[in-house]
């Protein structure tokens, strides 16, 4: 039996980050829908999950080699997840600037 490293995030952890992430897109999408009084449309929704999803699982592996603790970890994945295209818009711009790229 393998030893279980108290740092790493079981499969089941990454799998509550990405449920997280994506009902994270949910929220923004209703939260969308009452501001501006648009109708409900399920491709939408989807598609505004699938976003958040994405980027909570780039906020996850982040989070895993920066050793963050798992409910750090957990509430970074969902308010990435929230913030949607915004916080891959913040990782585009530091990986940018870790790169040395300029626009």
């Amino acid at each position: 039996m393998p030893e279980k490293d108290p740092n790493g995030y079981s499969l089941l952890a990454y799998a509550l980050f990405i449920l997280v992430a994506l009902w994270g897109g949910v929220v923004t999408y209703v939260m969308n829908l009452r501001k501006t009084d648009s109708a409900f449309i399920i491709r939408d929704c989807l598609i505004q999950a699938f976003i958040s999803g994405f980027v909570g699982v780039l906020t996850s592996l982040l989070c895993w080699h920066l050793q963050a603790p798992i409910p750090l970890a957990g509430f970074l994945a969902g308010m990435s997840g929230y913030m949607g295209s915004r916080a891959l818009s913040v990782f585009e711009n530091r990986a940018s600037k870790i790169l040395g790229e300029t626009k």
